[in-house]
This record gives structure tokens, sequence and C-alpha cells, in this order.
């Protein structure tokens, strides 16, 4: 089984090479719903934290395409939340700027704490130029308002 996993991860990587992330992330976006661990292993390696540039205003928008629905196929499986979802823009977070990373903050912090850490990972990255410096980030969630947003506080201390 994780033999079968890492293959289909190389495979999604000559995919990309062959005809460019966002043709792949269009494909990967129509995996059946308990798949969901494999697609975001797919995001993951499509956008290598060690790269050298954020990725394309067009994968950003594939992404964002691909988080949409599968959050509406989600809907009759769980409430639905503005945070559903997040997990799959991790990988594209630096695609967003500062301010768009400011304002999914809330989001992230809601979210599990592997995803606040990937997320974290994702924008202080030392490998390229970083969305934020750890230092800034620090900063940043030092002066974070949970009350304007619902993070509870627990949340926040814990990122």
């Amino acid at each position: 089984r994780k033999g079968m996993k890492s293959e289909l991860i190389e495979l999604i990587s000559a995919a990309a090479s062959n005809i460019g992330e966002v043709e792949v992330v269009k494909i990967i976006s129509e995996a059946p719903l308990n798949a969901d661990p494999l697609l975001l292993e797919a995001l993951d390696k499509l956008v290598p934290v060690e790269g050298s540039a954020a990725p394309s205003e067009q994968l950003v928008e594939q992404v964002k395409s691909l988080r949409q629905k599968r959050v509406s196929l989600k809907v009759g499986e769980s409430k639905r939340t503005e945070e559903s979802g997040i997990e799959y823009i991790i990988p594209i977070l630096s695609g967003f700027g500062r301010d768009g990373f400011v304002l999914l903050l809330p989001q992230i912090l809601r979210s599990e704490r592997v995803v606040v850490e990937g997320a974290f990972r994702r924008i202080t990255s030392p490998f390229k130029n970083p969305l934020l410096k750890p230092t800034e980030l620090l900063i940043l969630l030092h002066n974070f308002d949970c009350s304007k947003s619902e993070v509870p506080m627990k949340k926040l201390t814990d990122a």
C-alpha cells in the first residue's frame, strides 16, 4: 500500500513535468472523496517547499477551484464551515501574498495542528524568498485579535 502511494506521487510529478501542474490539478480534482489524503499529498508534491518561486496565478486559481469543488461535495457529510477545505490551499499559500495570508490566518488557526504547522512551514521556508520571516510571523500572531475572528485563544497559543 505504501509503495503504491509513493509510485502514484511519482507519476503525478512526472505528469506535472509533461502536461503542467494546472492540468494535473484538474485531473486529480476528479478523485473520489475518500482519496483526499492522496490528493493532498499530490498537491504538496506539485508545489515543493524548496521551490524557487511562488506558484503561478493559474495554479492558485485551479487549486482554489478544487477546494470549492471538494467542499461542496462534502456538504452532505458534515457541517460546512468557511475553513472547510483550508488544507487544500496550504501548498499554494505563497501565491496569496502577505495580505492574502493574513486574511486566511483565522481559518488556518481554527484548523487542525498539522494544517497550522504545514501553513507556517510553507510561508517561512528558508529555501526560497519566504512570505514571512519567522519573526514576522511571531509578531503577527502576537498582535492577532482572537475576539474579532472567533479563533479560540487555545488555538492561537498552540500555534
